[in-house]
């Protein structure tokens, strides 16, 4: 015969047991509720600043070259793509300078983010880097050979919108675009949050 307090033992350790997974079942049964049983309730914006690109678009087989004339592929680090005519004029310098500074405000995880000029067949590289490099030591100026990188990036083919800024991830897939005049800190605090997400790049 079991003895009467061995046995309230056991009550108490099953009303435990039982509170603590419900304490563990009712935010994924609270999910599952707000998802299927009343989807209206979800909120419709995401928590992303910029466009996201969707599905995204490969990169790797994009003609880019750099000044020596070598193929380079957008992949091994996250990229942030500017598109300019070649001069870099005003627009051009206003995104470059906003990116620079973005970019030295991640602080240990900068070398992470590849600031990235993408320019037109025929320009002269070369001199671009002479006009660019004192102030943006960093940035990958590449050249366009076919107009490829332009197609893909723009909407629907056309080129993209001058100072609007590109986000690709170091698979190399283009996923994120951010409209011309868009403010450096919700792009910042994008960058951030997949730089904490991703183990790439």
């Amino acid at each position: 015969m079991n003895d009467p307090v061995d046995r309230a033992a056991q009550q108490r350790g099953r009303r435990k047991f039982l509170l603590i997974a419900a304490v563990f079942a009712l935010p994924v049964l609270a999910s599952w509720l707000l998802f299927f049983a009343f989807p209206n309730w979800i909120p419709a914006d995401t928590t992303n600043r910029g466009d996201l690109v969707q599905p995204g678009r490969p990169t790797v087989e994009l003609p880019l070259a750099d000044e020596t004339g070598e193929q380079v592929r957008l992949t091994n680090r996250w990229s942030l793509v500017l598109f300019d005519d070649g001069d870099c004029g005003r627009v051009c310098a206003q995104r470059l300078l906003m990116t620079r500074q973005l970019r030295l405000t991640l602080n240990n995880r900068m070398t992470r983010l590849d600031r990235v000029l993408i320019v037109p067949p025929g320009t002269d590289i070369a001199a671009l880097h002479a006009l660019l490099d004192a102030a943006h030591p960093d940035l990958r100026i590449l050249l366009d050979r076919g107009g490829e990188a332009s197609a893909l990036f723009g909407p629907k083919g056309a080129p993209p919108a001058t100072g609007s800024l590109h986000l690709v991830d170091p698979i190399g897939n283009y996923m994120m675009r951010y409209a011309p005049g868009f403010e450096a800190e919700p792009l910042r605090k994008d960058i951030v949050r997949l730089l904490r997400a991703s183990q790439i790049g």
